[in-house]
C-alpha cells in the first residue's frame, strides 16, 4: 500500500487485521463470505494489488486508470474498493462518478448492500434505528438511491460519505477525499469533437474537487476511440494499468504497452503463450471465439483486446499515412514519384493526427522532371464569425497532385488586408487560376478578389459551388485520392497541426468537426483535378518515356538520310541507344524503306 493510501485510511504499522492492511484479503472476504461468488481469480487479485500500490504524483496524490477487457467485473472490484476504504476509515468521502446518473446510482446502492451482507461490515450501514426522530429530509441524507452516510463515521460533515454523481450533473460544492470514475466515456456522450471536449471539461473538475492533499482519483473504463479521454486527457501523472482478454505478442511494442506485468511476466516464462485468454475462468478461448463472431472484430478488439486501431478504420476514414511528404518545387515535378513506408518521418515532423498515425517520405521518383498541368489556388472565404479565410494551393501533373501550401486568415473576409494577403500568397506561389467557392457572398467575393489579385499577378478568377453534406463531400474527395497514393504534400503543409487534426478527425457525421476550414479548402483545391488524377501515373511516365525515345529515333532517322544524301555512308542506328535502335527497325517498313540481302538497306 502506498503513504497516499495509509493516510486515507489511516491503517498503521503493524495492524493485526489482516482485512485492512491488504486489499486482496478484503476483495478474498466480500467474494467469498459476502457475495457468495467462487474464489477470485488470480487476474482480478493483480487488479487489486495495482489499485492499492497507487503511484503518487509530485503534488502527494494518487491517481491511476484502469482498463480491463467487458465481463471482467472491474465494477464489482471497485465497490469492494470503496467498501474496503470505509472499513478501513468510515470518515472518509468518496465520489462515484459514472457516464449517467441512473448507473452511478446502481453503484452506490451496491456497495450499500456489502454493508448487509455479512455482521462483520454491519457497523458501516447507515444508523436509522431512530426512524422516527428523524425528518424525511434527514432520512434522504443519511441513507437514499444516490447517497448514504456511513454509520460508523465519527466525524460530521455537511457532505455525505458517499454520493453518486452522472458526468455532466454540477459538482459544486463537494470536496471528497476519493473520486472513483467507472466508464464515464461511453459512444453516446463522446461520438464528436464538441462532446469529448465536453467530457474533458468535465473531468477536468476531478482535479479541482480534491481538496484533501493526500486524495486519490481512480479512473475505470474502455477507450472508444484513439482520440478517447482516456489517451488524451490523463497526463503521466495517471498510470496505466491494461488487461486485455488475450495475452498480446511480446514484439509488439504498442499491444503491449502500459499491460500488466503480470501478464508479461507469464509469456516470458512460458507459462503462457500469444492469444491465450488471459481470464479463462470467466472467458476461454472458446467464449472468446464466439464473442468475437457475435460483436465483430473491430468491437472486440475495443471492448476485449482494449486496441481501439481497428474501431478507429472506419470511424477515422483519412489517415496521414497515405501521404508522400516531399519538397514541391515551384514550377515543375518528378515525372513519377512512389508512396511507401521505408522512409517514415513522422519523428521530424510534429503533426495534430492520431496516435499511431505515421508521415511518409517518397521511396522513389524519377530523375526526369515535368511541368506542371494546371496550377491554382482555392479560397474558401468567410464572413465575420469563428470561421477563417482558408486557402490552399495546389498544382497537377502525371496523374498526382502536389499541395504546396495552406492557410487561414481571421478578420473580416472581405478586407482590404485579407484580399492583398491572398493576392500576395497567388503571386509567391505562381498559380495562373484562382477558385474561389461561391456559397458565401453570390458571386461578390469573386470580383473583390479579382481587383486585388490585379495588383499583383494576371490570375484568372473562377467560381465553384460546393453542394451537399460538408464532411461527406470533404471524405469522397481527398479519400480516394490519398488511398492511390496520388496526394504529395510539401513539409510545410505536413507541419499544420491545425489541418492535419482536421484532416485524421473528419468522419461522416455531421458537425464532427468544430473547425474545418483549412480541410474544406484541401478537399476545394483537389475536387478540381477530377481528369488529370484519371490516369495512372506509372503509365503516363511510361508513356512519356516511349513518346521521347520515338522522337529521338526519328530525329537520328532524319540526321541518317541527310547524311546518306551528301554521299556518307554510316550504318543504321549507329551512336544510338539499343532501344532507339529497336524502334528504328520496328519503324521502317512503315515508312517505306526494305531490308534487301547484305547489302543494305535501299528504297522501295
Amino acid at each position: 500500500m502506498n503513504d497516499c493510501l495509509r493516510r486515507l485510511t489511516r491503517i498503521e504499522d503493524g495492524c493485526a487485521d489482516p482485512l485492512k492492511y491488504d486489499f486482496r484479503n478484503f476483495v478474498d472476504f466480500c467474494f467469498r463470505e459476502v457475495l457468495h461468488y467462487d474464489d477470485p481469480a488470480w487476474l482480478v487479485f493483480d487488479v487489486a494489488d495495482w489499485m492499492q500500490t497507487l503511484s503518487i504524483s509530485e503534488d502527494g496524490k494518487s491517481r491511476g486508470q484502469v482498463q480491463c477487457q467487458r465481463g471482467a467485473g472491474k465494477s464489482i472490484i471497485v465497490a469492494i474498493f470503496i467498501a474496503w476504504l470505509f472499513y478501513c476509515n468510515p470518515d472518509i468521502k468518496v465520489a462515484v462518478v459514472t457516464s449517467t446518473q441512473d448507473f452511478a446510482n446502481r453503484m452506490v446502492k451496491f456497495v450499500r448492500s456489502l454493508f448487509d451482507g455479512h455482521p462483520l461490515l454491519s457497523p458501516l450501514a447507515p444508523r436509522l434505528a431512530d426512524q422516527n426522530a428523524l425528518s424525511d429530509y434527514r432520512k434522504d441524507m443519511l441513507d437514499s438511491e444516490d447517497r448514504f452516510e456511513c454509520g460508523a463515521r465519527a466525524q460530521r460533515d455537511p457532505d455525505p460519505s458517499c454520493r453518486a454523481y452522472g458526468i455532466h450533473t454540477s459538482f459544486t460544492g463537494i470536496h471528497p477525499d476519493v473520486v472513483v470514475a467507472d466508464d464515464v466515456e461511453i459512444p453516446e456522450n463522446s461520438g464528436t469533437v464538441g462532446k469529448r471536449e465536453k467530457l474533458h471539461e468535465k473531468c477536468r473538475e476531478f482535479e479541482s474537487l480534491m481538496t484533501n492533499p493526500h486524495g486519490c482519483i481512480l479512473i475505470m473504463g474502455t477507450p472508444q476511440s484513439l482520440d478517447s479521454l482516456y489517451l488524451k486527457y490523463l497526463d503521466k501523472r495517471y498510470v496505466l494499468r491494461r488487461w486485455p482478454a488475450r495475452y498480446p505478442d511480446l514484439r509488439d511494442a504498442v499491444r503491449c504497452r502500459d499491460v500488466s506485468p503480470m501478464l508479461l511476466g507469464r509469456l516470458e516464462r512460458g507459462e503462457a503463450r500469444t492469444g491465450d485468454p488471459t481470464y479463462p475462468e470467466r472467458f476461454d478461448d472458446k467464449d472468446l471465439t464466439v464473442k468475437e463472431a457475435i460483436e465483430g472484430p473491430i468491437m472486440f478488439a475495443l471492448q476485449f483486446l482494449l486496441d481501439p486501431s481497428m474501431a478507429d478504420e472506419d470511424k477515422y476514414p483519412l489517415k496521414l499515412r497515405d501521404w508522400i511528404v516531399m519538397d514541391c518545387a515551384a514550377d515543375m515535378a518528378p515525372s513519377r514519384v512512389v508512396w511507401g513506408t521505408t522512409s517514415p518521418i513522422g519523428r521530424s515532423i510534429d503533426h495534430g493526427g492520431l496516435q499511431g498515425d505515421c508521415l511518409h517520405g517518397p521511396v522513389f521518383y524519377e530523375k526526369d522532371w515535368v511541368a506542371y498541368v494546371r496550377s491554382l489556388m482555392y479560397v474558401d472565404p468567410s464572413g465575420r464569425g469563428k470561421d477563417e479565410v482558408a486557402w490552399c494551393v495546389a498544382k497537377a501533373t502525371q496523374g498526382m497532385v502536389f499541395v504546396h501550401a495552406v492557410g487561414a486568415l481571421r478578420g473580416d473576409g472581405t478586407s482590404d488586408a485579407v484580399l492583398d494577403k491572398l493576392a500576395r500568397v497567388a503571386w509567391e506561389n505562381g498559380v495562373k487560376e484562382v477558385v474561389v467557392e461561391s456559397n458565401f457572398g453570390d458571386g461578390m467575393y469573386a470580383k473583390l478578389l479579382a481587383s486585388a489579385l490585379a495588383r499583383y499577378c494576371q490570375a484568372q478568377v473562377t467560381e465553384h459551388r460546393a453542394s451537399g453534406q460538408k464532411e461527406k463531400r470533404i471524405i469522397d474527395v481527398l479519400g480516394p485520392l490519398a488511398r492511390m497514393h496520388r496526394m504529395v504534400v510539401d513539409p510545410r503543409v505536413a507541419r499544420c497541426e491545425a489541418l492535419t487534426h482536421q484532416y485524421t478527425h473528419v468522419t461522416y457525421d455531421r458537425g464532427c468537426l468544430p473547425q474545418d476550414d483549412l480541410l474544406d479548402a484541401l478537399a476545394g483545391a483537389c475536387a478540381q483535378f477530377p481528369d488529370l488524377v484519371q490516369s495512372d501515373p506509372a503509365q503516363v511516365a511510361e508513356g512519356r518515356k516511349r513518346r521521347s525515345a520515338e522522337q529521338a529515333a526519328k530525329d537520328h532517322q532524319r540526321a541518317w538520310l541527310k547524311q546518306q544524301r551528301m554521299g556518307r555512308s554510316i550504318s543504321a542506328g549507329a551512336g544510338m541507344p539499343l532501344d532507339m535502335q529497336r524502334l528504328l527497325r520496328e519503324d521502317q517498313p512503315a515508312r517505306g524503306y526494305a531490308a534487301r540481302g547484305t547489302r543494305g538497306w535501299r528504297r522501295t
